[in-house]
């Protein structure tokens, strides 16, 4: 699981083009060993494929489950 942000590889961009790594907020932060989830944040992992529906136009972009955003598979993007 990935602390905010979270920088991320782009496979496709939907809309328009854009760098090929970019910094996410994932709603987790974490401080002296506490981990806080936000309730609509997203938990991305190691190797897997999101579909990230951006509602800023900036990074960190934001996101969340609400605003779209979910895993579509495993193996090609990663996160870190």
């Amino acid at each position: 699981m990935a602390l905010s942000p979270a920088r991320l590889q782009v496979t496709h961009y939907l809309k328009g083009d854009g760098p090929t790594i970019v910094m996410v907020s994932t709603g987790v932060s974490g401080k002296n060993g506490v981990v806080t989830v936000t309730e609509d944040g997203i938990l991305p992992i190691v190797n897997q494929t999101w579909k990230i529906y951006a509602t800023s136009v900036g990074q960190p972009f934001q996101t969340s489950i609400c605003a779209g955003s979910h895993v579509i598979g495993t193996g090609q993007g990663t996160s870190s």
